[in-house]
Parts: C-alpha cells; sequence; structure tokens
C-alpha cells in the first residue's frame, strides 16, 4: 500500500518563535525591515488566523448565461488573533492609533515540509499591518481576553529564506509574566463618576474603521496605504440589581449626561479610561425561573477610551 502523504504533516507546535512583531520606520509602510530587526513576542497569542482575499471583478457578456471571465483586480490581507493579555503591550497600536501611528510588521517562524522527508524552517512577514478593531473583556472566574482584527499590506509566501541581517527574535522561554486573571481586578473594579461598582461582566471595543486605498497600477494589486478612519467605542457591563438605581436613573434620563468611567483590569498594569460614557440600552430581564440573580445588561458607548496603567 502507498501513502498519499509522504512528508511529515506537522501541527502549531512547530513553531520555531513565538508570534512577534516590529514597527515600521516612519516613511517606510509595507517595506521590509531587514537590518538588525529585534522583535517583541505578543504576549500571550492563541489562534492566530490570516486570510488571502483576491479582488476579483466578474466580466459577462450579452447573449450567454455564463460568466466570460474573472479579472484578478488585487489582494487584500488580514488576520485575526486572539491573545491572553500580560499588559497593554501590543494592545495599544488599536486601542490609541493616534499616540501610536506607526505600522507594524509581524513574523511567523516555522517548522513544515515542502514535499520532502525533511522539516525545514519557513518564515512568513505580515507587512504594512495595522489594528482595525481590539476588543476587552474580563468575566468572574475567567481570564482577560482580547480579540484583534489586523489589516495588513502584504503577506509573504512561506519561504525558507528570511532576507533578515542579524535578526533578534524573542523565546517562548521569554515570556515568563502570568496572562491577567479577573481576580487582578481587584473590589469593584469599575467606576461610574465617584462611585465604585461590582461587576458580573465588561467588555470594550475600539474600531478604527481602517480604510483601505489603491491606487492605478499598484504593484501586484497592493493597497498604497492603510488610512486611519473614525474612531467609534462601544462595550457592555453586567452588573447585579441592587446596588443603587443610579444606572437605571441615567437610562431614563433625557438627555442623558454623559460621565467618566473607568475600568481596572490590573492597577499599574492596564487600566481603561473613558470619557462621555453613556447607556445605549438597559436590559432588565425577569425570568419565570429564578435560576440566576437579577442583573442589567447595559451596552455602552464613549466618546475616547485609552488604556493606561491607572485611573484618571
Amino acid at each position: 500500500m502507498t501513502n498519499q502523504i509522504d512528508y511529515p504533516l506537522t501541527t502549531s507546535s512547530q513553531q520555531t518563535y513565538p508570534f512577534a512583531y516590529v514597527t515600521e520606520p516612519s516613511g517606510a509602510y509595507g517595506v521590509k525591515v531587514t537590518a538588525s530587526p529585534t522583535y517583541l513576542p505578543v504576549k500571550i497569542a492563541g489562534d492566530i488566523t490570516p486570510t488571502r482575499s483576491g479582488v476579483k471583478i466578474p466580466v459577462r457578456m450579452a447573449g450567454s448565461y455564463y460568466q466570460y471571465s474573472n479579472v484578478s483586480a488585487g489582494h487584500d490581507y488580514d488576520f485575526s488573533m486572539d491573545i491572553k493579555p500580560t499588559d497593554i503591550g501590543i494592545l495599544k497600536y488599536g486601542t490609541d492609533p493616534i499616540a501610536n501611528p506607526l505600522s507594524l510588521q509581524f513574523v511567523a517562524v516555522s517548522q513544515q515540509a515542502q514535499g520532502t522527508a525533511a522539516l525545514n524552517t519557513y518564515y512568513t512577514f505580515f507587512t504594512g499591518a495595522r489594528i482595525n478593531s481590539v476588543s476587552l473583556s474580563s468575566t468572574g472566574r475567567d481570564l482577560a481576553n482580547a480579540s484583534i482584527e489586523v489589516w495588513c499590506r502584504d503577506i509573504t509566501l512561506e519561504s525558507q529564506t528570511s532576507g533578515l541581517v542579524t535578526p533578534v527574535f524573542p523565546t517562548f522561554a521569554s515570556i515568563t509574566e502570568q496572562p491577567l486573571s479577573n481576580v487582578d481586578s481587584g473590589f469593584k473594579p469599575f467606576k461610574l463618576g465617584a462611585t465604585n461598582y461590582a461587576l458580573q461582566e465588561f467588555s470594550i471595543n475600539w474600531n478604527n474603521n481602517l480604510i483601505r486605498v489603491p491606487m492605478i497600477g499598484s504593484e501586484q494589486g497592493l493597497v498604497e496605504q492603510i488610512v486611519q478612519g473614525p474612531i467609534e467605542v462601544s462595550g457592555s457591563i453586567k452588573l447585579p440589581v441592587g446596588q443603587s438605581l443610579t444606572f437605571e436613573t441615567l437610562g431614563h434620563d433625557f438627555p442623558e449626561a454623559g460621565s467618566t468611567a473607568s475600568f481596572i483590569f490590573k492597577n499599574a498594569n492596564m487600566v481603561v479610561n473613558m470619557t462621555n460614557w453613556q447607556t445605549t440600552s438597559i436590559d432588565n430581564p425577569i425570568p419565570s425561573m429564578p435560576s440566576d440573580v437579577k442583573s442589567l445588561t447595559i451596552p455602552f458607548t464613549c466618546t475616547t477610551a485609552s488604556l493606561g496603567t491607572a485611573v484618571v
């Protein structure tokens, strides 16, 4: 009997180094950094899902049921990743892109075969990367979680040649920090105005509404730039009924006054500070079965939200 697959298969455990990144110099958008790059690890990266999307233009001709052709107009590249954050780290490029305007460049280094019996080292570069959205969340008895959507100018083909000169890669052993847990948030971590509240759930999303800019004759149909769009911040909290009528009153008032708010993931490490915080709705269900405590679920919006190390 013959085997259809005559080369060794690999899993995600064959990553040589942690998923890592460097910033691209100003004025060199999407150009691979080759001279002595020192990569920083994405801490702590879980699932990473790249997507290569071909932009096709369908062409039809009168008198035929069938499509005449597809014309390739370009490629869009992006990837998503889930991380268990240990600190602000890479998140700042998505939560405060105005203060952190440089584009990023990621690299994945892994072992794989190419139709041979041997495993070799392959490099994949994600160039001209900008973070389109970040979602941060925390729930009782769970770890903090971040979901990140990244747009790129290009995701290179896997290659055994890196083109790098004296690069420095992080090692798995160099990542020793503990991921943030709900326990790190401490006593009543949500603050609205001058009052602190206990929460069951907290989530917040930064949507940067990035804009892909193609040009006539762009090389290989790649975008020339990925430009910052209007920043939108929204989220949700869930808290038990009974501490006060503050949130019910806010949702009932017209017009609703904006408030300052903050949430502590870990003091002196990662804190969200929000301005002009307002409810967008309030869900206060009365279930037929008393199987859970009565809780308010409150989606919110705010004008700005920044990650820092202390409540401001």
